[in-house]
């Protein structure tokens, strides 16, 4: 299952966002608006190991990950069950209220999905 591409627009579209990507529980890159490649890479690494994060007993259900550039950038990765959401924060974003709210909107993605699945009605949908 992908993104809704009306997520993914809602995603862009918050404020102090400036990138996103879409990225498979593999590692492949599915769509993504993030322009530095050692970011997707990255990105794509912690999606390949998030499988082992999410299930690690000691720490618990880990679905978000959060890491701090001393240049003042963020980088948020978000652990779905098919898929894993990196969001670049600029600097002048507040990392833990953007984070909320990104958590929430793709909270809702997967309510609607859920319904939709239910209801056997397709979702519009990055292929």
């Amino acid at each position: 299952m992908y993104i809704d591409k009306q997520v993914f627009k809602g995603l862009q579209q918050l404020e102090g966002v400036s990138g996103v990507s879409i990225i498979d529980n593999m590692g492949e890159i599915l769509h993504s608006t993030i322009k530095e490649a050692d970011i997707n890479e990255l990105a794509s690494f912690i999606s390949s190991i998030s499988s082992i994060l999410a299930s690690d007993k000691h720490l618990g259900e880990v679905n978000k990950i959060t890491l701090k550039s001393p240049k003042g950038e963020n980088l948020i990765v978000h652990i779905m069950d098919d898929k894993i959401v990196v969001s670049t924060l600029s600097h002048k974003a507040s990392c833990t209220i953007t984070s909320q709210k990104i958590g929430l909107l793709l909270e809702e993605y997967t309510e609607v999905r859920s319904i939709n699945e239910r209801m056997n009605t397709p979702n519009v949908s990055y292929a």
